[in-house]
């Protein structure tokens, strides 16, 4: 993984938390990025 996502996903990880959100609200943000970063996400 790129420094690059690294350090976008660290960042919507910091917001996340500090928005008050749990734990499902950070696994679905990190969907959110990395599918707005052209990864394909699954979700099962």
């Amino acid at each position: 993984m790129s420094d690059y996502i690294k350090d976008v996903l660290k960042d919507a990880i910091e917001e996340e938390l500090s928005l008050g959100g749990d734990a499902g609200t950070v696994i679905a943000r990190i969907g959110e990025v990395l599918s707005e970063e052209g990864y394909r996400v699954v979700a099962l």
